[in-house]
């Protein structure tokens, strides 16, 4: 603190004033020295200090509709930090996201890699240790754009995963963030002072809050033969004791195969099914989740992979390598939870999870009390009478996209040479109609829209997802048909399926 001293002299008036001044003082506070030829008048002219801190940090990775973002970077601070101080104009983020690429993109040597990415902060205040918005506290929460839009950095920087170039598997990455100021932003703390802070890196990066705490069991294996799929499982809190419930089966579309059963509950929205509104409808006392994930993909006639170099799988009788395989995955976990009800077993999938899906129900027809295919590419081409009697045996509900152009360059060169929707689910449906079956139901939705109230398109209406997107409708129960008369969602058609 500046001090300035003002000596004052014993001179005419000025010595008058100061001795009455002085007797004055005295009288008023009494035991206080004041002998002094001199009194010192101190000014505080001090300019607020500006101190740097350390600062250490951790991220939040939600589970959207979409799949699951990284949405937040929660800053610890050892002070109180001013409220009024922070905004998001104070703050630059970047996430650095380590992966296996190429550097010359030619000779594909593919090493692991930092790619250092922008994210958009939309929201920056005081908050928790959790997050949540606070009137005073020693946080700071940064929120960044998630939205799933492929034409921004938004969608691949928000990721927990990415695309291995080598095995054509997504696959959990390491990543950590590099916050900081913009050049001259401070942040004003509770007791008057201003605190800055060199950038974040991975050194002080304490984890993510929730990227973990999914209370799924993890990648757990089980062998048949020469056939080893790994799984991850959910296993409900029963109120009654020896109460059964059923089961739910998730199958993964080709992206997600691998060996960490993260992946596919990171990418889908698969970790709904265990919230309470849903266990409900499954069963009043809840359900179990089971997620196989293969190694390869459900599409593959050998267990040579080679669906994925080939692009074409016509030339095959449509069967599936993993089959037998997965029974025996699915009948071992049923036997080994004895509170799972055997004749509600259901099975669910998207895209190849969706072709295994029609799979298991031709190969096993007696074994699941009903199916939802979802997007499934299952060829018209391996259509026959004999497999639609199978079929016919089983409850299922169709769910397709009707813009779905994710299989379309399988056969021709534009959506016009070929209808995933027409060459599929259509023709499965429309055979299952022509033989006679009254429990088969299939949906088509034309456009698949953000329903949170979260994310705009630029003209500010509802986010529009792409065509093989309609899982999304699955995980929250939005899809619904006349049922003998009446408005039925599809777990709520799921749940009155028995196998008798």
């Amino acid at each position: 603190m500046k001090m300035y001293r003002i000596p004052i002299k014993c001179i005419g008036l000025g010595l008058i004033l100061l001795m009455i001044f002085t007797a004055c003082s005295s009288r008023d506070n009494k035991g206080i020295n004041t002998a002094d030829s001199s009194t010192e008048v101190s000014v505080d002219t001090t300019e607020p200090s500006i101190h740097e801190v350390a600062v250490k940090y951790s991220t939040v990775t939600e589970r959207f509709d979409f799949g699951s973002a990284t949405s937040k970077v929660i800053l610890e601070f050892e002070d109180m930090i001013n409220s009024n101080s922070v905004d998001k104009s104070l703050f630059v983020a970047e996430v650095v996201r380590t992966y296996l690429d190429s550097e010359d993109r030619v000779g594909k040597e593919y090493i692991d890699m930092e790619h250092i990415v922008s994210r958009t902060i939309t929201n920056a205040y005081v908050s928790d240790s959790e997050g949540r918005l606070s009137d005073i506290g020693r946080y700071i929460t940064i929120e960044m754009d998630v939205t799933d839009d492929k034409s921004t950095n938004n969608s691949s920087a928000s990721k927990p995963y990415q695309m291995n170039k080598e095995t054509h598997f997504n696959y959990m990455i390491d990543f950590y963030y590099i916050i900081q100021l913009v050049d001259g932003a401070n942040i004003k703390l509770e007791n008057g002072d201003f605190i800055i802070f060199a950038a974040t890196d991975k050194n002080n990066y304490l984890g993510d809050f929730l990227l973990e705490k999914d209370d799924f069991v993890h990648n757990q294996k089980h062998t048949y033969e020469d056939v080893t799929l790994g799984y991850a499982y959910y296993e409900p809190v029963l109120n009654v004791e020896n109460n059964q419930v059923p089961l739910f089966i998730w199958l993964h579309d080709y992206p997600m195969g691998g060996n960490d059963t993260r992946v596919p509950i990171n990418f889908y929205n698969v970790s709904n099914l265990k919230k309470d509104v849903y266990q409900k409808v499954l069963d009043s006392s809840g359900a179990y989740v089971l997620i196989p994930q293969t190694q390869s993909y459900w599409m593959d006639p050998d267990g040579s992979n080679s669906y994925y170099l080939k692009k074409d799988y016509t030339d095959t009788d449509g069967n599936s390598y993993y089959a037998r395989g997965l029974l025996d995955l699915v009948e071992s976990f049923a036997s080994a939870h004895p509170t799972i009800d055997q004749n509600k077993i259901y099975v669910a999938g998207n895209g190849l999870g969706g072709y295994m899906t029609v799979t298991m129900l031709i190969e096993y027809p007696d074994y699941f009390a009903a199916g939802i295919p979802i997007g499934t590419p299952y060829s018209n081409d391996w259509i026959n009478n004999e497999r639609l009697d199978k079929l016919k045996q089983t409850p299922i509900w169709f769910v397709h996209g009707l813009f779905d152009d994710e299989w379309h360059s399988t056969r021709g060169s534009s959506l016009l040479d070929y209808s995933l929707v027409d060459h599929s689910t259509k023709a499965l449906y429309d055979g299952l109609i022509e033989i006679g079956d009254q429990n088969v139901f299939c949906t088509m939705p034309e456009v698949i829209q953000d329903k949170t109230g979260q994310f705009f398109t630029d003209d500010m209406e509802p986010f529009v997802y792409k065509g093989q997107y309609a899982w999304m409708l699955l995980f929250n129960n939005d899809i619904k048909e006349e049922i003998n008369g009446q408005d039925v969602t599809i777990l709520e058609w799921l749940s009155n399926q028995v196998n008798e």
